[in-house]
């Protein structure tokens, strides 16, 4: 995109909106097969939805989400299409730059046999599955404010939040 300056990425990417994925998978793409990858989608913007719908319709199973939900990236439509046809299976930190606090993650369609192999393994893993936002100290809840000062971190209560004190002072 304009703001990382075009820089070519190391595999190959498809770009476009919801109509070029569409014409792709009718072109013979098999959705089962390729991951959606959504980077930054952006805030407050149909596209994410849109692009979203589409992969499900054409029978896609893995959604890799790089942003923050409930936040700087996509929008509540999304999230809500996101978390009711897929479970989240990973979710790593990103670097923070001060601003945002996004996350890598990774969805599996709740139907796949993939998802029930993954919980069968590790039960406690997926304790948060269907939460956008989990709580930084339970990570079981879903959180419903933001600490301020350190926007990575989330709280569920205002008893998590003081559970999570020493964690919350190294962090800043």
């Amino acid at each position: 995109n304009e703001y990382h300056g075009y820089t070519p990425s190391y595999h190959a990417v498809k770009k476009g909106d919801a109509s070029k994925l569409a014409e792709y998978f009718r072109e013979g793409a098999d959705a089962g097969k390729i991951a959606l990858l959504l980077c930054y989608p952006p805030p407050q913007c149909d596209m994410a939805f849109e692009v979203l719908n589409t992969y499900i319709s054409s029978g896609g199973m893995c959604v890799i989400h790089v942003g923050e939900f409930c936040g700087l990236t996509g929008s509540s439509a999304f999230e809500e299409l996101l978390v009711e046809k897929f479970a989240c299976v990973e979710r790593i930190p990103c670097l923070e730059w001060g601003n945002d606090a996004a996350h890598l993650t990774i969805w599996m369609k709740k139907t796949t046999k993939y998802l029930s192999v993954i919980e069968l393994k590790t039960p406690n893993r997926i304790k948060s599955s269907n939460v956008l936002l989990p709580c930084s100290n339970c990570d079981v809840a879903a959180a419903i404010k933001r600490f301020r000062l350190a926007r990575s971190l989330v709280y569920c209560s205002e008893q998590c939040y003081n559970s999570h004190i020493i964690y919350r002072k190294a962090h800043l």
